[in-house]
C-alpha cells in the first residue's frame, strides 16, 4: 500500500459512498424484501476498509489541509449515519407493529376455531 495522503481520502470517499448505498436501501426498504442482508454486505464492505484506515493512519502523517479534506468527509459521513439510524428506528415501529398485528390475529384465529389447546373464555352453562 501506497503512503500517501490521497490514498486515506480515497478510503474515506469509499465509506462515504458506502453509507449514501446504505441511506438509499434503508430508504427503499418497502419495496425490497432482502433489505436487511444488503445493509448487512454494505456493513462488511464498511468494516473492511475502516480497519484499512485505522492501520494507514497509525503509519501516516497528515498535512492541515489533508486532515480538512478527511474531516468534512468524516463529516458527511455521520450525517448520512444518522438518517441511516432514523430510518431503521422507523423501519423497527413498523415491523414491530406488523409482529403485534399478526400475534393478535393468530389469538383471534385460535379462538374462533376452538384450538384444543387454548380454552381461555369458554365455559359451560349447566343450567336448563
Amino acid at each position: 500500500m501506497k503512503m500517501d495522503p490521497r490514498s486515506l481520502e480515497n478510503m474515506f470517499t469509499e465509506i462515504l459512498d458506502l453509507s449514501e448505498q446504505m441511506l438509499q436501501v434503508v430508504k427503499n426498504s418497502k419495496e425490497n424484501e432482502d433489505w436487511a442482508g444488503e445493509i448487512s454486505q454494505i456493513l462488511e464492505k464498511r468494516q473492511g476498509l475502516m480497519g484499512q484506515v485505522d492501520e494507514y493512519r497509525a503509519k501516516v502523517n497528515l498535512s492541515a489541509t489533508d486532515e480538512q479534506k478527511i474531516k468534512g468527509l468524516i463529516k458527511k459521513i455521520q450525517i448520512n449515519d444518522g438518517n441511516i439510524t432514523q430510518s431503521l428506528q422507523e423501519e423497527m415501529l413498523r415491523l414491530q407493529e406488523r409482529i403485534g398485528n399478526v400475534k393478535q390475529n393468530k389469538i383471534a384465529q385460535d379462538a374462533y376455531l376452538i384450538n384444543d389447546n387454548q380454552m381461555d373464555g369458554w365455559f359451560f352453562d349447566s343450567k336448563k
